[in-house]
């Protein structure tokens, strides 16, 4: 029942409330809702383009870079591209999340978590991993 409203909420933002903070938190929204319906395919393409928005606009050492980064990781778990997912949480969004808030900041944990998460799942991992 969310996602029809959060998709009308969007299109309210776009044309009334057009910066760019505004349309990114409503495509956040947006994508969080498509993941927790299943959806995962759309939630990561539209989580991909967030990620990269909040890239150019606040760089990669911004919590709320990190955070857009760790939802597209969580969609690309869901989707078992482990490939992809692994590099993401390890080696770009980890040490900065580690840098910026802190080892037992809550996010630098679930980024933790979720390494070992798409470390477990992988049947093609190696020691390596």
């Amino acid at each position: 029942e969310a996602l029809p409203v959060l998709e009308a909420f969007l299109a309210l933002v776009r044309r009334f409330y057009g910066d760019e903070d505004n349309i990114l938190s409503a495509q956040t929204r947006l994508a969080a809702c498509l993941g927790e319906n299943g959806q995962h395919e759309e939630a990561l393409a539209l989580e991909r383009v967030i990620y990269a928005r909040q890239m150019a606009m606040n760089g990669a050492s911004h919590e709320l870079t990190i955070i857009a980064g760790y939802n597209a990781a969580i969609d690309l778990i869901a989707l078992q591209l482990w490939d992809e997912a692994k590099p993401l949480l390890r080696d770009q969004l980890l040490p900065v999340a580690r840098r910026l808030l802190g080892a037992d900041h809550y996010i630098t944990l679930a980024i933790t978590y979720n390494i070992g998460t798409a470390l477990q799942r992988d049947i093609k991992r190696t020691r390596d991993d």
